[in-house]
């Protein structure tokens, strides 16, 4: 007899309850780069989840910024609402969540702060 096997989807992180992904901006380059809003347990362990990420997503679709947040809001109809989140993008200046970075040097999620805000502005890291 055939018996379905049950698993977890394999994109989800135990760690995180709820999450949603989006476009942002970066100053002076084309398009948009990937952005995750996620609902997390505080104690995230951000290696394991890079790794989790880079297992199963190629790199054009793994998130360049994650953001921490308490909840995500929703719309009437029980979709993320995206807009708001997607304006604000990547600023640490008029963000109050943590953002972290996934570093191409240190291949590994950097929380993200004025000065590494204005070299990815700058151009100066390579995305």
């Amino acid at each position: 007899m055939w018996r379905r096997r049950r698993s977890r989807p394999r994109s989800r992180s135990s760690q995180i309850s709820e999450a949603t992904v989006y476009g942002v901006a970066v100053p002076g380059t084309e398009g948009a780069a990937g952005m995750a809003a996620i609902v997390a347990d505080r104690t995230l362990d951000f290696a394991q989840l890079r790794r989790h990420l880079t297992k199963r997503l190629p790199g054009y679709a793994r998130p360049l910024f994650l953001r921490l947040t308490a909840n995500i809001a929703a719309t009437s109809t029980f979709k993320h609402n995206k807009n708001q989140i997607a304006r604000e993008g990547f600023n640490v200046s008029v963000v109050r969540d943590e953002i972290y970075f996934d570093d191409p040097e240190e291949q590994a999620y950097v929380l993200l702060d004025a000065a590494l805000h204005e070299l990815i502005g700058a151009g100066k890291i390579r995305l």
